[in-house]
This record gives structure tokens, C-alpha cells and sequence, in this order.
């Protein structure tokens, strides 16, 4: 039985292009270069990030992701710089991806900046789809086999902060390009818009809400929620929902000043739970704060 859901999700992920390409995170609010260049230095810290996501544990073949983050600001501080390492893996496909970020930021004064991004990196694309069965003879969304395919892309986006409120916009991949030498299977245009703020409550709790909309010409609209309870700069606990589509908690603990661990875990609320058994991430964070720069103690976003 688990064979045969795992091919029919198999099939909506990977045959169905029209479906999110661009992986999901539960915290998706730790790495936010992940999907917009304007955010490489935005925070004042040189910051060293690693996240791994485990989904539908349980099914062999399930979707996995792995990112290693860095991002900076530069001596010249309106300007900043990134890099993201990007593994995601699901069935009989992988893609390792690379992408280079930098950002310019407008100081309009001491609370509020513009920041504009630009990215740019390659994909590596593999996939033997020869052994899936497809329903439909000559399906032409299925993906023909591929070695190392070389995808180039770039992206762009915008920034906006206020002390302890952002908004930010961005498209991270402007390039649609094809999966398998066809016109039959694109890469999907993303466009994200990721608004978060940190409510204070008193000298050691704040709370931070978060939401994430990201839209996709023929797919759903997704939309994440987001809000963590944050205590003395140390303890950061809280939960996601995914619209239509899962539950999630998280926890952090801030070592030291410089390091942070993170644990999180999310179940869908479609019918695939009854066939495995959730999805967890775990992340290593790293924040260094500059000497030739006014940064944040905490970093927030």
C-alpha cells in the first residue's frame, strides 16, 4: 500500500510540473536568502547556517532537503553578500543547486531601509524515471532521463525593514528552464512575499509572527503561518501551519551568543499521514557580529 501512494505523490511532485518546485521548510524563517538575494546582510551579522529536512519519514523515495547558508555585510555596509548550497532529492530525482547573492541597502534613516538583490547560480539536475509507470501512454510530463543537466538561473528581490517589522518580495529562479530538453517540463516561476515583526511583551518574552505567500502560475496559492514566542534572547518556541496542507511545531535554543540549534517537526493534514510518520529538520546556526559593523545581538530574521 505504501508503494502505492508513495507513486502517486511521486507523480503529483515530480511528473505534474505545474505543482511546487521550490522546496518547503517548516522554518523557513531562518534562512530567508533562500529566497531573497535582498536579504544577504540585511541583519548586521556574518551568519553560517545549515538546515536538513527529513519529509514523510517512513516512505522510501521522499522528498529530502539540505541547505548550507552564508550571508554578510561588507565593510562598506550598504553592501552585502551571500551564498546558498542547495541539495533536494525526491524518488528517483536530485538537483544540487548554487546560488551567489548580493545585496545594496538605502538607509532612509536610523529605522528604516530599501534593500534591492540580486542572485544568480546553476542547478544540477539528475533523473531515471525509466522504472516509473506512468497511467497515461507517452505521457509527456514525464521526465526523460537526465545526467548532471545545467541549469542556469538568477534572481532578484526587495527588502524593506523597520527596526523590528520587514517586508520582503522576490523571485528568486526568473528563468523557466526545462527539466529534460522539452517544452513539456519547466522550471516554475516563484513569486515570494515574506512579511514578519517582533511584538515585545515585556523585557523577556516577545513574540514573533511571520507569514510567507508564494505564488505559482498553475498551482495553489501557498501560504505559511508563523509565530514563535521568544524568551530572553535564548528560548524560541513555537508553530506553522501550511494552508491546506500541514501542521508544524519548532524549537530553538541559542547556545552561546554565536551559536543556535533548531528542531522542528510538521504533519500533514491531507491523507498521506496515515502512511507515514511526519517530518522533522534540524538547523545549525552560526552568527558572528562585526566589528566594523552595528549588528543586532539576537538575530531575529
Amino acid at each position: 500500500m505504501k508503494k502505492i501512494v508513495l507513486v502517486v505523490f511521486i507523480s503529483l511532485f515530480i511528473l505534474d510540473l505545474n505543482a511546487q518546485q521550490q522546496g518547503h521548510l517548516t522554518q523557513y524563517f531562518d534562512n530567508y536568502l533562500y529566497a531573497n538575494p535582498a536579504y544577504a546582510g540585511s541583519s548586521g551579522m556574518m551568519n553560517i547556517s545549515g538546515i536538513h529536512r527529513e519529509q514523510w519519514i517512513g516512505f522510501e523515495g521522499a522528498p529530502r532537503t539540505s541547505i548550507l547558508g552564508f550571508n554578510m555585510p561588507l565593510k562598506y555596509e550598504s553592501v552585502g553578500i551571500g551564498a546558498n548550497v542547495i541539495r533536494d532529492e525526491i524518488g528517483p530525482t536530485s538537483n544540487t543547486q548554487l546560488q551567489l547573492s548580493a545585496s545594496y541597502r538605502l538607509k532612509f534613516d536610523e529605522k528604516n531601509s530599501l534593500s534591492f538583490g540580486l542572485n544568480a547560480g546553476f542547478g544540477l539536475m539528475s533523473s531515471i524515471t525509466s522504472s516509473l509507470i506512468s497511467t497515461i501512454e507517452s505521457d509527456p510530463s514525464k521526465l526523460t532521463n537526465q545526467q548532471n543537466r545545467f541549469m542556469p538561473n538568477m534572481g532578484a528581490g526587495l527588502l524593506f525593514k523597520r527596526e523590528q517589522l520587514f517586508v520582503g518580495i522576490s523571485v528568486p529562479k526568473l528563468f523557466q528552464s526545462s527539466l529534460d530538453g522539452t517544452d513539456n517540463n519547466l522550471e516554475k516561476r516563484h513569486f515570494f512575499t515574506q512579511i514578519g515583526g517582533i511584538i515585545n511583551l515585556n523585557e523577556a518574552w516577545k513574540l514573533r509572527p511571520t507569514t510567507q505567500l508564494i505564488f505559482i502560475s498553475g498551482a495553489p496559492i501557498n501560504l505559511d503561518l508563523s509565530l514563535a514566542t521568544i524568551y530572553q534572547e535564548r528560548f524560541v518556541f513555537g508553530a506553522m501551519y501550511r494552508l491546506q496542507s500541514a501542521l508544524g511545531v519548532f524549537v530553538q535554543y541559542q547556545i552561546n551568543e554565536k551559536f543556535r540549534i533548531s528542531l522542528a517537526s510538521d504533519f500533514s493534514t491531507q491523507a498521506i499521514r496515515s502512511y507515514n510518520y511526519g517530518t522533522y529538520e534540524i538547523g545549525l546556526s552560526y552568527d558572528l557580529s562585526l566589528k566594523f559593523h552595528k549588528g543586532q545581538r539576537f538575530r531575529y530574521f
